[in-house]
Parts: structure tokens; C-alpha cells; sequence
């Protein structure tokens, strides 16, 4: 690894051992996150012929829409929007808090807040790309499942069902006994 001004994490290759294990930025420094959406995922190929899982994330216009301070706040935060969105489809709250912190009527989908250090605060109306994160950087992700709809015993608990003949009728697909008691019963 070469140190390009990068906080002596530079151009590193994303799969070496070494890389994954030293992640991105020490533990005092808390950046920014950003909010993506999955977009699928591919692999990419080492020298030995493994092949490494990547998950395709799309980054939608993400930029900085507020910063909290501690003098302010009470602790250090950088409010995330994501996405556009139709003015008139919010309330009245919301896009007063976007003219109010960048000064345009700029509306986002979605709004996010991170926990960062003071070290590592941004501007507001910063744009947040790809290139905001480091090759080998370790990152926390939270998401959302997508929803299934209203789904039975067998895909909603991975239940077996029952069987498929022998005398088995409209029963195939239920989840069977679901308890020991007799109710109305002696």
C-alpha cells in the first residue's frame, strides 16, 4: 500500500487479507455514512481463482443537509439526504428544515443522521460520493428487507409442509400442529 495523503490508507488492494483485516480508518475516527440502495450484487476474481461476493450499491444524489454540533446539539451528527423528491409531496416542517439548513428549496427522499467525531464533520450541502469511502474500508450497514407480502408458514418461517400425496388434500402447503391442546375438549 502506497500512502497518497489518505491518512496512510491509499491505493490498497480490495482483496488482500491484510486489507480486510486492517479495515479503513482507526476506531477515533467516526465518519459520515451515506444511504444507498442495493442494486444486486457481482464477484470479482484473486489471482487464485476465489471468487469474492460484491454487492452493487446505487448512491442517489446524497449531500449534506445538516450538521449538529456539540455546542448546539449536544454531540457531533451530520444529517444525510438522499434522492429528490417533488416539493409538494412533503409537509411544510420538513422543507422548512431544507431551506433553513441549505438555503435552496432542495428536497430529499430520505434523510439519515450519523454519529461522527469532531474530526470528521463535513460543510452543509457537501456532496457525498464513492469516493467519500476508502478501497479496504470496513463499514457498518443497516437496511431495510424488502417486503414479501403476506406470505404463508413456508416462506415466511422456512416450515416443511406437508406431503404431497398419500392421501393429502388442500394441506400441502400449511404449517401442520401448532400446539398440544384440545379446546373444547374433556
Amino acid at each position: 500500500a502506497s500512502d497518497d495523503g489518505a491518512g496512510g490508507y491509499g491505493t490498497i488492494e480490495p482483496l488482500d487479507p491484510q486489507t480486510r483485516k486492517r479495515g479503513g480508518f482507526p476506531r477515533e475516527h467516526t465518519r459520515c455514512g451515506a444511504v444507498a440502495m442495493k442494486c444486486g450484487m457481482t464477484r470479482l476474481w484473486d489471482s487464485n481463482g476465489v471468487g469474492v461476493p460484491l454487492t452493487v450499491l446505487w448512491l442517489d444524489e446524497n449531500k449534506v443537509v445538516q450538521v449538529k454540533t456539540e455546542d448546539k446539539e449536544g454531540f457531533y451528527a451530520v444529517q444525510v439526504g438522499a434522492g429528490s423528491r417533488r416539493r409538494k409531496r412533503l409537509n411544510n416542517a420538513l422543507v422548512g428544515h431544507f431551506e433553513k439548513h441549505l438555503g435552496k428549496p432542495e428536497v430529499s427522499r430520505k434523510v439519515a443522521e450519523f454519529k461522527v467525531t469532531e474530526s470528521c464533520l463535513l460543510q452543509g450541502g457537501d456532496a457525498i460520493n464513492a469516493d467519500h469511502f476508502v478501497v479496504g474500508q470496513l463499514v457498518d450497514v443497516q437496511g431495510t428487507t424488502r417486503g414479501k407480502g403476506f406470505a404463508g408458514g413456508m416462506k415466511r418461517h422456512g416450515m416443511k409442509g406437508g406431503p404431497a400425496s398419500h392421501g393429502t388434500t388442500k394441506a400441502h402447503r400449511t404449517i401442520g400442529s401448532t400446539g398440544q391442546c384440545q379446546d373444547p375438549g374433556k
